[in-house]
């Protein structure tokens, strides 16, 4: 394991003194600070440590792997995971996916994660927010900020009908795919992706869609124009009102050995 960065210790500032604790200890969101470069997780927020249902002495110098089963529901191991993502949002400077993580009580429940990338490259400091997928409990508060920072997500998000037609795309998608929404609305999933029809009857079962309500899958995306492209998929369930829906984050997928 890395060397671990003492509790307590300061940590780099951001504006005129304001310390990153300060920062996340406002966010009402489970929010981690975690090094770009080692993986460890560097601070928390009240409401990390309350998701995790552990101290802060005992969460301060973990891998941000920990925080997961060692293999996500497609394989993949947590470890590379996370590597791929920290290192997509120091370069880039953001970054969101859907992980299984573990939480208290040793649950394993998918989340919406957000990387953000604080300060310059070389801090080497990522902020990371955690925001469970339960299909029920949150308000419609909550509910219109998730929607609005899942329509912003550098990463494509699908909501699919029960019979796999769209129901809406946010704009990485649209333009992942090479289609207007407009576009979309007369589509089914199984045009862009033919990996999801064996989904579409569990979606309309009252059974959970796979570990922690979380289907995970390695596919090939279709675009418009008839070109390929390697991809993760990840799907849950929800319900809107009286209608069932298949909600879907699709990613790249680097080149694995």
């Amino acid at each position: 394991m890395p060397t671990p960065h003492p509790a307590g210790s300061s940590l780099p500032t951001v504006g005129s003194g304001s310390t990153h604790r300060d920062l996340i200890e406002l966010v009402p969101q489970a929010m981690l600070l975690v090094g770009a470069d080692s993986s460890v997780v560097m601070d928390a927020n009240r409401a990390a440590l309350k998701l995790f249902g552990v101290r802060a002495d005992d969460l301060v110098g973990l891998a941000v792997d920990d925080l997961c089963p060692t293999v996500q529901p497609d394989g993949t191991r947590s470890s590379d995971l996370w590597t791929e993502h920290l290192e997509r949002a120091r370069n880039e400077g953001e970054g969101n996916g859907v992980f299984v993580q573990r939480v208290a009580g040793a649950i394993d429940l998918p989340c919406v994660v957000g990387l953000r990338r604080l300060g310059p490259v070389d801090l080497g400091v990522i902020s990371v927010g955690f925001e469970p997928l339960t299909a029920r409990g949150h308000s419609s508060y909550e509910r219109d900020l998730l929607a609005r920072a899942l329509m912003d997500s550098p990463v494509q998000v699908l909501v699919l009908r029960s019979d796999g037609s769209f129901r809406l795309a946010n704009p990485a998608a649209c333009r992942a795919l090479g289609y207007g929404l407009d576009e979309l609305d007369g589509l089914t999933i199984d045009q862009v992706d033919g990996a999801w029809r064996g989904l579409l009857a569990a979606g309309e079962s009252d059974q959970p869609l796979g570990q922690g309500g979380l289907v995970t899958f390695r596919s090939q995306q279709r675009r418009r124009d008839g070109s390929t492209s390697d991809v993760r998929v990840s799907v849950f369930r929800v319900r809107h009102g009286e209608e069932e829906l298949l909600f879907g984050f699709v990613e790249p997928r680097s080149a694995e050995t």
